[in-house]
């Protein structure tokens, strides 16, 4: 206790003697002559209430009190993760050409698995009748190169006729296109 007080006493407070405690005079003095303002008084700290709202109270020896309302500390946020949508597959038209009679296309690239959707016309002849049309196309990998064909009716009966064929062959390709009546040819992938 005296080791307590004597440091005290070494910052410039004095202690009451009416407690009965011996001092280090020595330091008491020492302190004393070193301080040249008023000492500062010692405050001590009876209690201490964490009340409902998250307020400190502190009662001090002399009866007084006061309250404290703590910093809160930042809780760390995570930032928000970006969703994708979901990932919808499907058949997609990469090259698209119509017409009339015959046509060949560019040369393009396919992947392995493919497919040519098509629509042909019947063949109007008057007075609301038709009569069949055709439709033929040649995929190919250079000239006299063949890598599939296939040749379509255009019923007069259906007016419009419309079909798939699947392809399974990538690389570089074109399309020979003949046809008897309006046609249109879709080339395409599944993604």
């Amino acid at each position: 206790m005296a080791s307590i007080i004597g440091a005290l006493a070494a910052k410039g407070y004095s202690s009451p003697s009416s407690t009965g405690t011996s001092t280090d005079t020595s330091a008491t003095q020492t302190a004393q002559a070193q301080s040249t303002a008023a000492p500062a008084t010692l405050t001590v700290h009876v209690g201490t209430v964490i009340n409902p709202d998250g307020s400190i109270t502190v009662t001090h020896a002399d009866g007084s009190t006061t309250t404290y309302w703590p910093t809160p500390t930042p809780t760390p946020t995570q930032a928000p993760v970006a969703t994708q949508a979901p990932v919808r597959h499907g058949w997609v038209t990469t090259h698209s050409y119509s017409g009339n009679g015959d046509q060949t296309t560019e040369m393009f690239t396919v992947p392995d698995h493919w497919k040519i959707a098509w629509v042909c016309h019947a063949i109007p002849i008057g007075d609301g009748t038709y009569s069949d049309g055709a439709l033929a196309v040649g995929v190919m990998a250079g000239p006299n190169n063949y890598i599939d064909s296939f040749f379509e009716t255009c019923k007069a009966s259906d007016i419009i006729t419309d079909g798939t064929q699947q392809e399974y062959q990538g690389g570089q390709v074109y399309l020979q296109i003949t046809g008897a009546g309006d046609w249109q040819v879709q080339v395409q992938e599944y993604k």
